[in-house]
């Protein structure tokens, strides 16, 4: 076999060779197999195609088939999704083999893959006696498969069968990357939202008409002539931007360039015919730093002075641009106790504005905290995960920022729902947006961000919980994460068992899941402050946030504990297992069984095998090995 590639296309020419009596009878001493695979793009949608076709030699004896696969993402440094697959078969040399896939979400700048496994179907004859007589292999067009003895018909005779099976020729691939269509029209700058065009139509530099054959004209770093101003310089990560350059050409070359300003927002920092702006005080209004450059030659011919307006620019918001991706979360292990969880996922585009409502389009270092709220029917802990200065990430060239939003709880496993709310906030360029918090909501079926024009359903949590709802908003509210599989089957066991037997061995069994949580060494290790550990007891006795009253008492109480040389941590943990909220909570809890939960060993052995785990039912499913002899009988 041969493999060709030709340009970017995956073509496999595939060579047949005939037995010398077929290709005598046929006047063909070989066939040819094409096979191809290829990806392409159409606006906003990506297609892959994937065929196999024969010559008139080799379709004389073969028919074709192929197998395709289309996926998403980089071989080489991710793990792709499979978005499809196929299988097809054509016939001889008429009628190509071909599976052509379609997708309509891609992602920007994200790969596509289209690979193929070619095939030839093979036809043979063989030959079974009924009784007293011998066998052959009947091979018309000597592929030499094993021969016998001949026919012996002192019997009763034989029964002739035809079969055929799969013979794979080889293997191709095509890849792109998706490239978003550019919103911009010829001339435009921005977008409708506000977002520098890629290639922007440049607008020319009005420059005064040249004095005696001089003239000057400069370049600024971004079109809206802006200056970022930044807090500081970064500590770690990717350092903070305060500063930007103006680039001047004179005509005819060789003279000196003065660079000069009235404003007391910048300082300059010329260097020939580079001057570096540094941000001092942001600007009250858009080109009200007025930089004023003059070009004088030696023989004192100068260009008339150039007058730049420029802007101090401060990170004031983020403005929705786009939202690239929007879809459930498969069932994973992703926790510090390495609970099954399942969820959605949202990833937003977001451009970075100054505090005068303009693209700040340079690349500025960005960290933000998810807060949530506490107590929620998701069983979330205090903060979600944010971007912190250290992962050195910040908005691309052109000012904007991806996030990728997710919700991940183990309510959401098996079709369940819940929800959270809370905000987010960011700081960029080493200022933090505190004006522009963004609330969002998550839920199992739907993530909603303030600003993005979505809507969702709002969802309402049951009247009763569930005795591994307690369990999990005990864990949660103590160790900032969810029970692990044997301790979530441990206590939900014991609480059901108590719930049985009366509701003061129920409340016996709620007090002392309580104490082994707050009482634990693991927790006594974390750092909490006062206020931290009886906001921690609210949220995990009672299920519910401090009201500010009873806040300050349990406050005041516990650090007189404390001053007093008495052990305040068992006084608070008297207090609220005593109270008469958490006995009617733990009085309308709702038995229910233990929740399904599987053998991480056998959910690991399973991805391992490239099989995919259903967690409802903690089964496998792989998916059927290429078979050879597929759709037809084999003899081997």
């Amino acid at each position: 076999m041969n493999k060709k590639l030709l340009c970017t296309l995956a073509l496999a020419v595939l060579w047949l060779f005939a037995s010398p009596q077929r290709a005598q009878a046929q006047y063909c001493s070989y066939g040819v197999a094409y096979g191809v695979s290829w990806t392409w793009q159409d606006n906003s949608a990506v297609y892959g195609y994937s065929a196999t076709a024969l010559d008139y030699c080799a379709g004389l004896y073969y028919d074709p088939a192929v197998y395709g696969r289309f996926s998403e993402g980089n071989f080489a440094t991710e793990n792709v999704r499979l978005l499809a697959e196929g299988y097809s078969e054509g016939y001889a040399d008429w009628i190509p083999a071909e599976v052509l896939f379609g997708y309509g979400s891609p992602i920007g700048f994200q790969y596509y893959n289209t690979d193929s496994i070619h095939y030839v179907l093979e036809y043979y004859q063989y030959y079974a006696c009924f009784s007293y007589c011998g066998y052959y292999w009947y091979d018309p067009w000597g592929f030499g498969f094993t021969s016998g003895a001949g026919p012996n018909f002192s019997g009763s005779g034989g029964l002739s069968y035809w079969a055929v099976r799969r013979r794979r020729l080889g293997s191709t691939y095509h890849t792109i990357i998706y490239q978003p269509p550019d919103p911009c029209q010829q001339g435009q700058q921005f977008t409708a939202t506000g977002v520098p065009c890629t290639e922007p139509t440049p607008t020319p530099t009005p420059t005064p008409t040249p004095s005696q054959g001089v003239s000057v004209t400069y370049t600024t770093e971004t079109q809206n002539k802006g200056i970022p101003m930044g807090n500081g310089t970064a500590q770690v990560g990717l350092p903070n931007r305060n500063s930007t350059n103006v680039v001047a050409t004179g005509s005819p070359g060789g003279g000196t360039y003065t660079w000069t300003t009235s404003s007391d927002k910048v300082s300059l920092s010329p260097n020939g015919n580079t001057l570096t702006i540094t941000a001092l005080k942001k600007s009250d209004q858009a080109g009200d730093v007025v930089i004023t450059l003059t070009y004088r030659l030696s023989d004192g011919r100068q260009a008339p002075p150039v007058q730049i307006p420029m802007t101090v620019q401060q990170p004031g918001s983020l403005k929705y641009v786009a939202t690239t991706s929007n879809g459930p979360l498969a069932a994973s292990r992703r926790t510090r106790r390495q609970r099954l969880v399942a969820g959605w996922k949202k990833v937003i585009d977001w451009q970075v504005m100054d505090h005068l409502g303009q693209p700040m389009t340079f690349r500025m270092p960005v960290a933000d905290t998810m807060n949530n709220k506490l107590p929620n029917d998701c069983f979330l802990g205090r903060t979600g995960e944010g971007t912190t200065l250290a992962q050195s990430r910040g908005t691309g060239n052109g000012g904007q920022w991806t996030h990728t939003y997710e919700l991940f709880s183990t309510v959401c496993l098996n079709g369940g729902n819940c929800a959270v709310e809370g905000y987010q906030r960011y700081t960029i360029n080493g200022l933090e947006l505190s004006n522009d918090d963004k609330d969002w909501r998550f839920q199992c079926n739907g993530i909603q961000v303030e600003g993005d024009g979505s809507t969702l359903t709002p969802w309402t949590p049951p009247t009763r919980k569930k005795v591994a709802m307690f369990v999990d908003q005990v864990y949660v509210a103590g160790f900032n994460d969810w029970a692990s599989d044997d301790e979530l089957v441990t206590w939900t066991t014991r609480l059901n068992n108590a719930y049985a037997q009366g509701q003061a061995q129920l409340l016996a069994e709620a007090r002392a899941l309580c104490r082994a949580v707050f009482d634990s060494a693991e927790y006594r290790n974390v750092s909490r402050s006062d206020e931290d550990f009886i906001a921690d007891l609210y949220n995990g006795y009672l299920g519910r946030a401090p009201d500010q009253d009873g806040f300050n008492f349990w406050l005041s109480v516990y650090r007189n504990d404390l001053a007093q040389g008495i052990n305040g941590h068992e006084h608070m943990l008297q207090a609220f297992e005593q109270s008469m909220d958490f006995i009617n909570l733990v009085y309308t809890l709702e038995a229910a069984p233990p929740p399904v939960v599987c053998d991480p060993v056998d959910e690991q052995a399973c991805w391992n095998g490239g099989g995919l785990w259903d967690s409802s039912a903690c089964s496998c499913e792989y998916p059927p090995p290429y078979d050879p002899c597929y759709p037809y009988y084999c003899i081997y």
